[in-house]
């Protein structure tokens, strides 16, 4: 039942990372193409991409 439990937080924990990796990339798209100064500003992707790597790659589940 635990090892069940692990595999499911596991599976939940690496499509997290990848949504936020996903995520990143879009932003850096988004701010790639911008106009304006405010629209550039790509500091979302700062923090979104570590934390997709740390999610895809850990092997503590960091989710609860």
């Amino acid at each position: 039942m635990i090892e069940k439990q692990y595999r499911c937080k596991r599976r939940t924990q690496r499509i997290f990372g990848i949504l936020l990796m996903g995520l990143s990339i879009l932003i850096l798209i988004m701010a790639s193409q911008a106009i304006t100064l405010e629209e550039s500003d790509g500091t979302a992707a700062l923090l979104t991409a570590p934390l997709g790597l740390a999610l895809l790659f850990s092997k503590k589940i960091l989710i609860r």
